[in-house]
């Protein structure tokens, strides 16, 4: 996990910058007509959204309560890639090594300790 870490923390750096970059430089509002008035515009548009809810259901799997799922659906769709990045590095560090609670949240761990009980 300390090398899926290490990526993850590259990738929102360069989509950090990357946003910065775009802030400083472009016409949001202007420069999404452009985009989404080309066929490949929209087929980009498509599959990045199409993306977000693949990882949305990721999300809603792994989280407990609807609340913070919910709160991380709407950011995500905000805030994009960025925001993935973040649960993920929360995920990494949550999970402490552990691959299955990284894929699979807490509820596991807290369903097996409730049958033992």
């Amino acid at each position: 996990m300390v090398r899926t870490r290490a990526i993850v923390w590259m990738i929102a750096t360069l989509i950090l910058c990357t946003l910065i970059y775009a802030t400083i430089n472009g016409d949001l509002v202007e420069e999404v007509r452009t985009i989404s008035a080309l066929p490949w515009g929209i087929a980009t548009l498509v599959d990045v959204y199409i993306g977000f809810v693949l990882f949305s259901c990721w999300v809603i799997s792994r989280e407990e309560n609807l609340v913070p799922s919910g709160a991380w659906v709407f950011s995500l769709f905000i805030g994009g890639n960025l925001i993935a990045c973040i649960y993920v590095l929360i995920a990494i560090y949550k999970s402490k090594g552990d691959v299955q609670q990284f894929w699979m949240g807490l509820g596991d761990a807290r369903s097996e300790r409730k049958a033992n009980a």
